[in-house]
C-alpha cells in the first residue's frame, strides 16, 4: 500500500469506494432509500469539484493501482474553533473490502503528521453520533469526544454528529 496525494486519475475509484463505504457503514443509521440511491456518477462529479479545492488536502491509500481509502483535511471549519491552531479531518473512508487492515489508521496518522507540520496543535473530526464503529476507531487513535454536537442535513436526511478532538 502507498499513501500519496490525490490525483485526478483517482476520481473514479474514489467515487466507487466512497459510495460503497457509505452503503455499508451507514446501513443501519441512515435511511435505506438514501443509501440505495447513492450514485457513483454523482460522486465522481463531487470529487471533480473537491480536487480543485485548494483549502483541502486529500491523501489516498492505493493498492494495485486503485484508491482503497482516503482522508481529507485542512483548517477547522467550526465557528468555535476559528484558530490557526485547529485542524480538522473532513472525511476519512476506506473501501469496506479493506476494513480492518490498518489503512484507516495509517491515513489518519499521515493526516495528523501533515497538520502538525503546518503548525496545528489540535485536530478535530465529526462523526455520526450513532456510528459506534467510527467512534471506537477515533477513540483508539487518541481522539476524545469534546461535548460538541450538531444536527446536519445531507442528501435529504437529517442526523446528529458528535465532535472528537486530539492534541497533536
Amino acid at each position: 500500500m502507498v499513501i500519496r496525494e490525490l490525483k485526478s486519475a483517482d476520481i473514479s475509484s474514489l467515487a466507487e469506494l466512497h459510495v460503497a463505504a457509505w452503503q455499508v457503514a451507514y446501513r443501519h443509521i441512515l435511511p435505506d432509500e438514501l443509501l440505495d440511491n447513492l450514485s457513483v456518477d454523482q460522486a465522481q462529479i463531487s470529487w471533480s469539484h473537491l480536487i480543485r479545492d485548494t483549502q483541502r488536502i486529500t491523501l489516498v491509500a492505493e493498492a494495485d493501482g486503485r484508491a482503497i481509502g482516503f482522508v481529507g483535511f485542512g483548517a477547522s471549519r467550526d465557528q468555535d474553533d476559528k484558530s490557526d491552531l485547529v485542524g480538522e479531518i473532513y472525511a476519512a473512508y476506506v473501501h469496506p473490502a479493506h476494513w480492518g487492515q490498518g489503512i484507516g489508521t495509517a491515513l489518519l496518522r499521515r493526516a495528523i503528521e501533515h497538520l502538525r507540520g503546518q503548525g496545528f496543535k489540535v485536530v478535530t473530526v465529526w462523526t455520526l453520533t450513532e456510528n459506534s464503529q467510527a467512534r471506537i476507531f477515533y477513540e483508539k487513535t487518541g481522539f476524545l469526544a469534546d461535548g460538541a454536537t450538531k444536527s446536519v442535513e445531507r442528501r435529504g436526511a437529517r442526523f446528529n454528529e458528535v465532535r472528537y478532538r486530539q492534541r497533536i
